[in-house]
């Protein structure tokens, strides 16, 4: 693999397969995740993703011999100390690779909110590790995204979660909103993650949402080249908006879209500090489009 693509890649995905669409039950889920890391295309792979309130069911299905790296998802704080008990009932089978939760729908209590949830992570006895704060926008999302980014720099380890889909298309947001929300953490120098309607690589009509979904190329090779680059929104918004497969190319240790390009350390900066990682139901469906697209070897896993 090239050293551009090895570093936009690897560890992209966190495996959502308990969530719409595909809403396996437990035993299949973390049964494909599991295979998922010893397949062909494992460095992709990063975390599980599950709900606090089936961490009862994952524990009998947790593999002995190797260790699983979580992100529990939280209904509330009150969940919290029930994952003390449950890491240190499972200390050697599992990793918190990091805890996600949603924000109040008001943009200007966000700040109060993740500070007193990161406190009540602590009073827990949890690690430190990545809170991803989900925020939904609504109409222009320039200030309030902005807004919301800015407060969450305020607390250790937190990151913006970004919704980029959903089961009815009024939850896919246009490509100007979508470039709002990562512009506003890249000028924060918040991280973020995104989760929802990315399956696909590139841009396109998907017949099965029935509407236009984001590409994960397009989001994550577009916030590394905002962050290079320094791109105004109006800018990113025409990457992520590209529905031309061709615009996206690799070479010579580079990724780039049409003049635009990243070298794969820079690239590595951008995801560490920028663009964390995607929630995906599937992760076969992802990487045969990769490989359909000759940015992966063989077939999917």
């Amino acid at each position: 693999m090239d050293p551009a693509l090895e570093a936009l890649l690897t560890g992209l995905i966190d495996y959502a397969g308990l969530f719409p669409p595909a809403k396996l039950a437990m035993g299949p889920a973390i049964a494909t995740y599991l295979a998922d890391r010893k397949g062909p295309h494992a460095s992709l792979l990063a975390r599980f993703i599950c709900p606090a309130s089936r961490l009862g069911e994952l524990a009998p299905l947790l593999p002995a011999e190797e260790s699983v790296v979580l992100s529990i998802l939280v209904a509330n704080p009150g969940e919290l100390p029930g994952l003390r008990t449950f890491l240190d009932a499972q200390a050697s089978r599992v990793d918190l690779g990091g805890i996600e939760t949603k924000l109040p729908a008001d943009p200007a209590a966000a700040g109060a909110f993740a500070r007193d949830f990161a406190s009540a992570a602590r009073d827990a006895g949890l690690p430190a590790v990545p809170l991803a704060f989900e925020a939904g926008f609504a109409g222009d999302w320039r200030a309030p995204a902005a807004a919301v980014a800015k407060a969450l720099t305020a607390v250790p380890g937190a990151m913006l979660k970004i919704r980029c889909g959903g089961e009815k298309p009024a939850a896919f947001p246009s490509p100007l909103q979508l470039a709002c929300a990562v512009a506003a953490c890249r000028d924060a120098g918040l991280p973020f993650k995104a989760t929802a309607g990315l399956h696909h690589p590139v841009r396109g009509v998907r017949s099965e949402a029935g509407v236009t979904m984001h590409g994960f190329l397009n989001v994550f090779g577009g916030a590394v080249l905002a962050r290079v680059h320094r791109l105004a929104d109006t800018r990113l918004a025409e990457i992520l908006a590209s529905e031309d497969r061709r615009a996206f190319w690799v070479r010579a240790g580079r990724f780039g879209w049409g003049g635009l390009s990243a070298a794969a350390a820079e690239i590595a900066r951008a995801r560490e500090s920028l663009a964390t990682s995607f929630g995906s139901c599937s992760f076969a469906e992802p990487t045969a489009d990769l490989s359909a697209l000759g940015l992966l070897p063989g077939a999917a896993s």
